[in-house]
């Protein structure tokens, strides 16, 4: 085996770690967001580590349905295909404002908490006051 062989081999192994680590690391912060939820913590500030902090932000995601956008919308969706959808390229060939409703129609809205970890601070320690 090569010496380029076995550090794709490698990095292809510490991939497929990570990935195992993120599958067990996702359900355990949302169990925290919903302990912290439940237990009335929203604005807690939770001490991790010396370095490190945890809080819960709100947070509102919108997402462009594409599946929605290419079978309700098949003539907007392919004029604005480029290697993935560009509203720039559609508006070559639609209105600004029936483009806007368009992907109005196809926004999907996820709200909800997100854990935040990040360093400790000297904003954070003022918060916690």
């Amino acid at each position: 085996m090569t010496t380029l062989s076995k550090k794709l081999e490698r990095i292809n192994e510490i991939r497929q770690e990570i990935n195992k680590l993120y599958a067990e690391l996702n359900p355990l912060k949302q169990e925290v967001i919903k302990h912290m939820v439940e237990n009335d913590m929203q604005k807690e500030v939770v001490k991790l580590s010396e370095t490190h902090i945890a809080t819960l932000k709100w947070t509102i995601e919108k997402k462009i349905d594409y599946e929605k956008l290419q079978r309700c919308y098949p003539d907007v969706y392919k004029m604005g295909l480029k290697p993935v959808f560009s509203s720039t390229q559609a508006l070559n060939s639609v209105s600004s404002k029936l483009l806007n409703k368009i992907l109005k129609d196809c926004y999907n809205t996820n709200m909800g908490y997100k854990l935040d970890i990040k360093k400790r601070g000297k904003q954070d320690e003022k918060r916690r006051k």
